[in-house]
């Protein structure tokens, strides 16, 4: 979370400001020690809740998503690299049928076919942690909006949460554009004719452009090479003969946040690129610079077509102590661009390069590949790929300096707090449409310095996340919170900070995040991050929460009573209006009459510092140090001085010259005309003006004085969020003040652009004050039922708001709900105010009912009186939802954009009531929707039974179950919703407890796939991965009686479904009770009977791997025990033993991430080593290594032939059946009886006709590319193989390699590059005319659409330099 408030806000200082100080918060000391070994900034929990806050930042702009929210598909994937960090896969897609995610499609579009897919690559080394830092830098560079959308930088297309199943990793993934071309080194490797100049001239300027832009963003690349250039098809036609766009990629090394460090090392680097100064501490002038040299080293290279620059120079390709001592002495003696003068001068007069093509790149490397950082420049570099003049480019670039000066300057004499349209606004919103958009406008040197990324920010969401992570990464994650919480990195400030993952343990406890629920672990952490010492974060709400949460859980308080006054205190003044009533609480407790006269000053005076300084919201606005200069409202003398020395000499022509009443009347009327020099004073950073100043402070006579002295507009809006002096008088609950602006003549409701009304801060005052304010207000235009406008969290920054209230659109009477004013309440119903209302003042406008919210919110005293007024005024009682429907429209968050259902919600909320105040709604809601059911004997019949109490067990919500309980609902549910299953599922022992206690059935069973049924034992060993361990539930059941294995009907037994599913804690407890390894179950309603080992080999991942090494484990350990010995025939359909089904993986199957399926064909040939097993005969089938050579599975021939398998023994053709030749992986029986005859073939005859029958395919195929030979590539390698062990070699394979080269041909020259038809390709380009903007395509009296309006206003903004 961004940090909001400072303790140095709050600190009072000797200034002129008179009136009350606020004290300092005391610092109180973190429980922190110094933990070396371990990185908050590179700790999987880290990497996760960053990951986590910009897929917030992204579902927040609206951009294009692959996750639990959307419905697209990856259809297939392809390996396409890989990194330190990253496995790259290229990946089909196909949109979702969502119909909320219909724009994806038509946006994903403009993308093509494929998109590359980047999965971290998890690694158990000291190096892991560190991995996931360089994922999250990238992350943080390529979500920047000026990089986000820049046609050089390549584009984020999305963010994925990883499958939760166990064939997929559950870690994010990133969805990048794919790269038609590949790298720069592929487009220029592959291509034996060299890519014309103007081409390599248009590359290399793309790359400056996309360096630049990082550049201006604070960010340093840090490994620029050929390699990390990616290529794709440019997408205008501005130049022409210009097919490819080059793009940045690759920012695992960049270095960020420069600009917060004096010096800083460069994370990588990659030889010969560095700069020869690399290897020092550097400024952030001196990192960027290194990009500098890197990128002329990459021009050689370009102009060289790709050629090695260390062969270039004599060093070799591969770095030796030699060569890199070599290479830095020629860097640092400029010898380096004496021998690239030549190079390119050899090169350009054997290859036709123009005299001019020869200048532009001769001059670029005198601007780059020089040992004095100081004399490199990228501008200049830059405007000679530009194609321009070059006597010309230090005059062009002096006026673009001019041109930035000017800019700066108007951006320093803006109002304070302004904001709207602005030209990048417009840019970005295109680009989140699927344009591209350049800030620095295709011009070099233009804006070389704009906004750098957020520093890392952290955002957790326990419950989304325990429906993601399994269990074992879930408590890997709580570890890391455990060790950032004890850890102090100064000068990291993109680590995990210690009081935040307090606070996130504090989340873990409470929520059952990787730790059982723990009540006095929760208020423990939440302890500890109120102890931060004053960070400005989510220390201030643990401070606020703390007496309130731990009451409400009955966990001792170990504060000392001051110690809890101050965190009272400061909560109050920071605007967390609970600590009122948590103060009059302990008040209430105190027996000592001078503590209570102690606490209740406090209150009072914590309560004055929040209406005044603190904005009536608990935010710094009015503080001394916010203000830009002291005025001094108790003083009018002085006043009146610091007012004149700010207008000058405009003051006598801001006075009023006639009588106040005329002269209040007629700057009403000319405000809109004329603005008064009084109302262009601005107090602080919000824009704020004298006006708004002191009615927030409540200053009624400098507010009088200040009306009648000046010409002003007594409605003017504050800069940032449109608040006039009215709104801010009422926010802080100034009655006084609010009554004599609208006696002059305020406007009762809303501003022109104003947030708010007035009415919306009803609940500020005291109730007695409320009825004057409402029917002043109504009678001053106010309307009832104006809604207020929504606003986005961190623009309207309150610190306190932490659900975002304030962004919820409702009426005032929804806002008091919100505000949780029961007074408020009943003063706007008297009034008039609708409870039912769902649209507001305008038509379009939809709002939040009112007692829709009270009722999420949990409100029973404010619902009560709304269903009373309803009651009362109407004729016709409406229905509003029952119990089950409030719950519902709770967690879909339908009514407020969070659930408030959730326990931490209403802890905050609720305080010791939360339960009690649960069950008064629900049952308030019950009997309501019954009665009225019943008076008007409506058909209205209950949800299906169960479902409601179903919701809240998987939830893990245990006091809603029992307050659901306790209104009748029946603990067994109904067929297809039972809570036990649901509780099983969830290994929640809590709420299994609280349902058998309640008469829930554990004999019950669930209808599961294939018409099987599965027992509540069954279910808990298949149950998600995401639940605890832990076999209470196990032995409970066991302990009743009920049967391990199941009944004959063909489903898995529990110790299968554990197995599977590695619960080994579970399976070891099957086990010990007479459980059978070797059960077998059916596959699927009519499929093979098989074991559990079957179904494992069948699925080459991880898990299954470790599933195996357990089975494996267990039968060694018990070796003697015949129960535990696991059995080779592992098909008992068709007789295959663990060997033969490995042997008829598919291709599909086998896994090259870690060598996954040469450790699983190891795991088992280590459990069946002996010669009879590894050549064990088929009926049908033979040898496992038959299969293997028919079936393509190189690495199952691999590991038979290095265990001595015999390659005699053949395979009876005549014998195969129907379902043989399917399981090999072929086509027609016939076809393959004809092509390989009837008799037997060994498996180097059975390799060699495979290849042949999947050639021939390939041959008629008219469709072809380097992809087409992958597969044919499994079957070429196992042959050298065999051929090798001995088997008789044939001539039929001469022919087939004769036949496969003129393929490999055939596709090379059908995929080779574009034909270019350029005039002339020796000559440079002028690529000033490039732009990403894109034509209207408008015509006067068309409509325009919302992207060719943006387009045209765009257009109209920017403007020119001329």
């Amino acid at each position: 979370m961004t940090s909001l408030l400072f303790e140095s806000a709050f600190v009072s200082e000797s200034t002129e400001t008179s009136g009350q100080s606020v004290p300092t918060p005391n610092a109180h000391t973190p429980v922190t020690s110094q933990v070396a070994e371990w990185s908050a900034q590179g700790s999987l929990a880290s990497f996760i809740c960053h990951a986590s806050h910009l897929q917030k930042e992204l579902r927040s702009d609206d951009s294009v998503f692959f996750d639990d929210n959307s419905e697209i598909k990856e259809l297939s994937r392809a390996k396409i690299g890989s990194g330190a960090s990253f496995v790259v896969e290229r990946a089909e897609w196909q949109p979702g049928v969502n119909k909320l995610e219909v724009s994806l499609s038509q946006r994903f579009l403009k993308w093509g076919k494929y998109v590359a897919v980047k999965t971290v690559r998890e690694r158990s080394t000291s190096r892991f942690q560190n991995n996931w830092n360089d994922v999250a830098l990238e992350l943080r560079a390529l979500l920047h909006k000026p990089l986000r959308y820049h046609p050089n930088i390549v584009r984020l297309l999305g963010f994925k949460w990883g499958s939760p199943t166990e064939s997929d990793s559950a870690y994010p993934k990133i969805i990048m554009e794919y790269a038609t071309f590949g790298s720069f080194y592929n487009l220029q490797a592959s291509n034996t004719i060299p890519l014309p100049f103007p081409v390599k001239q248009k590359l290399c300027y793309d790359i400056s452009r996309g360096l630049a832009i990082l550049h201006a963003c604070g960010i340093v690349h840090g490994d620029l090479k050929h390699e990390n250039v990616l290529i794709f098809e440019n997408r205008y036609d501005t130049v022409e003969c210009q097919p490819y766009t080059a793009k940045l990629a690759d920012f695992g090394g960049a270095v960020l946040d420069i600009e917060q460090r004096d010096l800083s090392y460069l994370r990588m680097g990659t030889f010969p690129y560095q700069a020869p100064e690399s290897s020092n501490r550097l400024s952030s002038d001196g990192l960027k610079q290194t990009d500098v040299y890197s990128f002329g080293l990459l021009v050689w290279r370009a102009f060289l077509d790709g050629r090695n620059i260390s062969s270039e120079l004599g060093l070799g390709p591969r770095p030796t102590d030699t060569s890199e001592k070599e290479l830095q002495r020629l860097k640092l003696s400029n010898e380096l661009i004496a021998n690239a003068v030549c190079s390119v001068q050899v090169y350009a007069s054997s290859n036709r390069v123009s005299e001019n093509a020869l200048a532009l790149i001769l001059y670029v490397l005198a601007q780059t590949v020089v040992a004095e950082p100081g004399h490199r420049s990228l501008p200049q570099a830059q405007a000679a790929l530009r194609g321009m003049d070059l006597t010309k480019i230090d005059s062009f670039l002096q006026k673009i300096a001019k041109v930035n000066a000017e800019r700066d300057e108007t951006e320093r004499n803006e109002s304070p707090g302004t904001h709207g349209m602005t030209v990048d606004n417009l840019g970005f919103f295109l680009g989140n449409l699927g344009d591209d958009y350049d800030c620095q406008r295709n011009t070099p040197g233009f804006r070389p310095k704009l906004g750098h990324p957020d520093i890392g920010e952290f955002w957790f969401e326990p419950q989304k996340l325990k429906t993601i992570l399994n269990w074992s990464q879930q408590q890997q994650i709580v570890h890391d919170f455990k060790e950032a919480s004890r850890c102090v990195r100064p000068g990291t400030p993109d680590g995990l900070q210690p009081w935040k993952a307090a606070y996130y343990l504090f989340q873990c406890h409470l929520t059952g995040f990787g730790v059982t629920f723990d009540a006095e672990q929760a208020c423990y952490w939440l302890l500890q991050s109120a102890n931060a010492g004053d960070e400005g974060d989510v220390d201030y709400w643990a401070m606020a929460w703390f007496w309130r949460v731990s009451t409400a859980l009955s966990v001792p308080i170990s504060l000392t009573l001051d110690q809890l006054q101050e965190f009272i205190q400061w909560g109050l003044i920071r605007g967390h209006q609970n600590c009122i009533e948590d103060g009059r609480a302990i008040i209430g407790r105190l027996a000592n009459q001078d503590e209570r006269d102690k606490w209740e000053k406090m209150i009072n005076y914590a309560d004055w510092a929040r209406r005044t300084l603190a904005g009536g919201i608990g935010m710094p606005h009015f503080v001394p140090r916010k203000l830009r200069r002291p005025y001094d409202l108790d003083d009018i003398s002085i006043l009146e001085a610091q007012i004149k020395e700010e207008i000058g000499a405009a003051y006598n022509s801001s006075l009023r010259k006639n009588s106040p009443s005329v002269a209040i009347d007629q700057s009403a009327d000319s405000a809109s005309s004329q603005t008064s020099p009084f109302d262009e004073i601005f107090v602080n950073h919000k824009g704020h003006g004298l006006l708004h100043f002191a009615a927030a402070q409540g200053n009624l006579e400098a507010l009088k004085y200040m009306i009648e002295t000046y010409l002003c507009d007594i409605d003017i809006p504050n800069k940032s969020l449109s608040e006039s002096p009215l709104v801010c008088a009422c926010r802080s609950g100034h009655f006084d003040c609010a009554m004599f602006l609208l006696e002059r003549g305020a406007k009762g409701d809303s501003i022109e652009f104003g947030e708010e009304t007035p009415l919306h801060w009803l609940s500020s005052f005291t109730p007695d004050q409320m009825p004057f304010l409402v029917k002043e207000l109504l009678g001053a235009g106010a309307n009832i039922e104006h809604a207020c406008r929504t606003m986005r969290k961190d623009v309207r920054m309150i610190n306190a708001d932490w659900e975002d209230n304030f962004g919820i659109q409702n009426t005032p009477l929804g806002r008091a709900v919100l505000m949780r004013s029961l007074p408020a309440v009943k003063v706007l119903l008297e009034f008039g105010a609708n409870p039912l209302a769902k649209v507001g003042h305008e038509t379009g406008i939809t709002v939040k009912s009112p007692i829709e919210l009270a009722a999420v919110l949990t409100l029973p005293h404010i619902l009560e009186a709304m269903l009373m007024y309803i009651d009362q005024t109407l004729s016709e009682k409406p229905l509003i939802f029952n119990e089950i429907g409030m719950l519902q429209a709770a967690h879909e968050k339908s009514i407020t954009p969070y659930d408030p259902t959730a326990l931490q919600s209403r802890l905050v909320r609720c305080g010791a009531d939360y339960k009690l105040l649960m069950f008064q709604t629900l049952k308030m809601l019950q009997r309501r929707h019954e009665k009225l059911r019943d008076w008007r004997n409506i058909d209205t019949r209950r949800p299906v039974e169960g479902m409601a109490l179903c919701q809240e067990v998987k939830l893990g919500n245990t006091d809603i179950v029992e307050a659901l309980l306790e209104l009748g609902h029946d603990p067994n549910g109904s067929p297809g919703y039972r809570p036990i299953e649901e509780a099983v599922m969830m290994n929640h022992i809590a709420i299994f407890r609280l349902l058998v206690n309640h008469g829930a059935r554990t004999a019950v069973k669930r209808a599961v796939h294939n018409g099987k049924q599965f027992s509540l034992l069954q279910l808990l060993a298949s149950r998600p991965r995401t639940s605890p361990d832990g076999t209470f539930i196990a032995e409970y059941l066991v302990r009743l009686g009920m049967a391990i294995e199941p009944l004959p009907d063909g489903s898995p037994s529990s110790l299968v479904l554990a197995i599977k599913n590695r619960y080994f804690d579970l399976a070891s407890f099957l086990l010990d009770k007479g459980a059978d390894i070797n059960a077998i179950y059916q596959l699927g309603r009519e499929g093979e009977w098989v074991t559990v080992l079957d179904e494992l080999l069948l699925t080459h991942t991880e898990g299954t791997l470790e599933a195996m090494d357990y089975i494996f484990g267990r039968s060694a350990v018990n070796s003697a025990n015949s129960v535990h010995k696991v059995d080779f025939v592992v098909n008992k359909t068709r007789n295959l033993t663990a060997l033969h089904v490995l042997a008829l993986c598919p291709a599909n199957i086998i896994n090259d991430k870690s060598q996954i399926s040469a450790r699983t064909i190891q795991s088992v040939l280590t459990a069946f080593h002996a010669a009879g097993d590894i050549n064990c005969v088929h009926p049908t089938l033979g040898t496992a290594l038959c299969i293997a050579s028919v079936t393509g599975n190189i690495e199952m021939v691999t590991a038979l032939l290095s265990h001595k398998a015999d390659t005699a023994i053949p395979m009876r053709i005549d014998r195969l059946s129907e379902s043989d030749i399917k399981s090999l992986g072929l086509f027609d029986r016939d076809d393959v009886k004809k092509k390989w005859g009837t008799g037997d073939l060994t498996p180097l005859l059975l390799a060699l006709a495979a290849f042949e029958l999947r050639f021939s395919e390939l041959e008629k195929s008219t469709t072809l590319s380097t992809d087409s030979l992958l597969e044919l590539e499994r079957f070429a390698s196992i042959l050298p193989q065999l051929q090798s062990s001995g088997a008789s070699s044939d001539a039929a394979w001469l022919s087939l390699q004769d036949r496969r080269q003129l393929l490999e041909d055939r596709i090379k020259l059908s995929t080779s590059m574009v034909q270019l038809t350029a005039t002339d390709v020796f000559e440079p380009a002028d690529l000033s005319v490039l732009t990403e903007e894109k034509p209207t395509n408008w015509k006067e009296g068309e409509e325009m659409n919302q992207q060719t309006a943006t387009r045209t206003m765009l257009k109209y903004m920017r403007g020119g330099f001329d």
